[in-house]
C-alpha cells in the first residue's frame, strides 16, 4: 500500500513555501480568514535539532496568550525521508524551560489492559517480549524524527488552537 504522506522536500522548503509572499495561496489556503488570523506567519521558525535548546521563545513575545498565560503552537514535524509526519499542537508557558509536546520522545506502550494481560501471558519473559520489543520500537520512532516548522499562534483559547491544527493537517492527510 502506498504510503499518503507528502514530501516537502526540505525544512528549509516548507518554511519558506509557508512564509512566501503569499503562504495562504498554499497549505493554509482554504483557511476560513478567522483561521489564517490567528497565524504569525512572521514568527514560523524551522528546527531541525529537537532539543529545547533549538526553541525561540523569543519569537512568542507580544502574541496572544490564553487565559492561563500560555502561548500555543502547531508544529508541523518531518521524518528521515523529509515527509511530514505530524502535525500537532501544544502550549507553553513562557517563563518555564518546557516548550510543549513537540520536545518530548514519543512513547510505546500497551495500556493498562493490555498490559495487564501481556503480564499474564507472557509472566518472567514480560521484559524480553513486552517491555525491550517496545522500547527499541520507540527509539526507532523518536529517530526517524528529523524537525519541525514551528507556527506560533495568536490563540485567545486551547480551542482555537486545536483547530487550527485539525485545519493545517486536513490538506495534508
Amino acid at each position: 500500500m502506498a504510503s499518503t504522506v507528502k514530501s516537502i522536500g526540505s525544512l528549509a522548503q516548507l518554511l519558506a513555501r509557508l512564509q512566501g509572499k503569499d503562504p495562504a495561496t498554499w497549505l493554509l489556503a482554504d483557511l476560513p480568514p478567522v483561521s489564517q488570523a490567528i497565524i504569525a506567519y512572521d514568527r514560523m521558525f524551522a528546527i531541525n535539532d529537537l532539543t529545547p535548546d533549538a526553541f525561540r521563545v523569543t519569537d512568542f513575545a507580544n502574541l496572544t496568550k490564553d487565559q492561563d498565560g500560555f502561548n500555543h503552537y502547531v508544529w508541523i514535524e518531518t521524518g528521515q525521508a523529509n515527509e511530514v509526519i505530524v502535525v500537532g499542537h501544544t502550549k507553553f508557558n513562557p517563563t518555564e524551560p518546557d516548550y510543549g509536546d513537540l520536545f518530548k520522545d514519543y512513547a510505546v506502550d500497551l495500556g493498562k489492559s493490555a498490559d495487564a494481560i501481556a503480564r499474564v501471558v507472557f509472566g518472567d519473559n514480560y521484559h524480553a517480549k513486552v517491555t525491550a520489543p517496545l522500547t527499541e520500537l520507540a527509539k526507532q520512532l523518536n529517530q526517524y524524527v528529523k524537525g519541525a516548522v514551528i507556527i506560533p499562534l495568536n490563540a485567545p483559547t486551547p480551542a482555537s488552537a486545536i483547530t487550527k491544527q485539525l485545519q493545517i493537517w486536513s490538506p495534508i492527510a
